[in-house]
């Protein structure tokens, strides 16, 4: 076989490796994606309706008179987008006292973006507000195993041939990366210091630092 032609059957093997390894990575937002793309082409996907049920949500939020009602509005965008939203609907809930609710949908935004920083950084402040002090560790523990997974990733190619933008894209996004998992580790050390010194003096776990 000549050697160019070995290169193409190499580079679908490749190609289709690839694509399974993301349809069982995400089967879910890939399904839903591929049904979304036919309504983006055509027009009549209704993204603007979405962004501003978010956007009025989140306003009535602010106001615990109509805070129900924005939580009603964020659920309306998930409907019509399950994934992009689910952070904003973890957030309604929190606001809104809906505790389990909330910690369930953080939870969800991690199904889809396993790399929110501020997902693992809510879990485990409700956990620890919750006296669930080894819960909260172990989330900040989760996340930042995730993010120093994937930093690595975005690391910039030494090749001329690759574009100075991508490299320079793949830089801040390492950089990104690197601060959440530091973030992460720094929330996890405090909670763990505190944890072990109310246990030393024993006093009741409290969620904010003294």
């Amino acid at each position: 076989m000549p050697a160019t032609s070995r290169g193409v059957v190499v580079a679908c093997v490749a190609l289709w490796a690839a694509v399974v390894g993301l349809l069982v990575a995400f089967p879910e937002p890939l399904w839903w994606a591929a049904r979304a793309l036919p309504l983006y082409v055509a027009g009549r996907f209704p993204k603007q309706r979405e962004l501003d049920l978010v956007g009025r949500g989140t306003q009535l939020l602010r106001d615990a008179k109509t805070r129900e009602r924005g939580v009603a509005l964020i659920e309306q965008a998930i409907a019509i987008d399950p994934y992009t939203h689910r952070f904003q609907l973890a957030e309604a809930y929190r606001i809104s006292g809906r505790t389990n609710e909330a910690l369930a949908q953080y939870h969800r935004t991690l199904e889809v973006d396993p790399l929110t920083v501020e997902a693992y950084e809510r879990i485990s402040s409700m956990l620890a507000r919750l006296g669930r002090t080894r819960e909260a560790e172990a989330a900040l523990d989760r996340g930042i195993a995730a993010l120093e997974a994937a930093a690595p990733r975005y690391r910039a190619v030494q090749d001329p041939s690759v574009a100075l933008a991508y490299n320079v894209k793949a830089v801040e996004a390492e950089r990104r990366l690197v601060e959440g998992a530091l973030e992460l580790r720094s929330l996890r050390d405090d909670l763990r210091r505190r944890r072990e010194r109310a246990q030393r003096e024993g006093l009741p776990f409290t969620s904010s630092p003294r």
